[in-house]
This record gives structure tokens, C-alpha cells and sequence, in this order.
């Protein structure tokens, strides 16, 4: 039975390098691929950034032409008082001429382009 004993041993003490060498080709895999994470994460991170640099960039011209729309409209709204302001005065003055006895001249309408706004 001691020869057996010896024999275990032996082969334990055999094979011990090639067990070591598998635990050290497994911490080097393991380093290797959390190394190979953090590349991409990093990556992802790069990525993740200059995409919200990109939306700030687009959120300051949204604000811009929201502002733009915003006067735009004002404009708009301020021309349609005035235009509203001319045709009540317009009829006001065609009023007055006919109780004078005369006949207004008659509304001129400025030739449009079809793809004119």
C-alpha cells in the first residue's frame, strides 16, 4: 500500500504543473477579456458622448426655431390686424364715396406667382 501512496504522489507532484499552468492560462483568459470589456465600454462610453454632444447641438437649434416660429407667428397675427385695419378703412371709404354719389375705383389684385408664398 505505501508503494501506492508514493505512486499518488508522484503523480500529484506531476501533474501539479500542468494543474498551475491551467489556473494561470485561466486568470490570464479572464484578465484578458475584462481587459476586452473595459476597451468597449470604453467605446460605448465615446460613443454614448459625442451622441449627447449631438442631441445639445439640436436641442440649441430646436430652441432656436422655436423662438423663430414664435416671431414668425407674431408677425404673422400683427399683418392680419393690418390687413383687417385696411379692409375696414377700405370700406369705410367705399361707404363714404358712394354717399357722396360717386363710384369707388375698383381693387387692384397683385399678380401672384403660383410657387410664391
Amino acid at each position: 500500500m505505501d508503494e501506492y501512496i508514493g505512486l499518488i504522489i508522484a503523480a500529484a507532484i506531476g501533474a501539479l504543473p500542468g494543474v498551475l499552468a491551467l489556473i494561470v492560462q485561466s486568470k490570464k483568459r479572464n484578465a484578458e477579456i475584462d481587459c476586452a470589456e473595459a476597451e468597449a465600454a470604453e467605446s460605448y462610453a465615446s460613443v454614448a458622448k459625442s451622441y449627447a454632444a449631438e442631441v445639445i447641438s439640436l436641442r440649441k437649434e430646436i430652441n432656436e426655431l422655436r423662438k423663430e416660429l414664435f416671431e414668425t407667428k407674431k408677425q404673422v397675427r400683427d399683418q392680419d390686424r393690418e390687413i383687417q385695419d385696411l379692409r375696414d378703412w377700405a370700406e369705410r371709404l367705399v361707404h363714404q364715396v358712394q354717399s357722396l354719389g360717386s363710384v369707388p375705383v375698383e381693387m387692384r389684385k397683385v399678380k401672384r406667382l403660383r410657387n410664391e408664398c
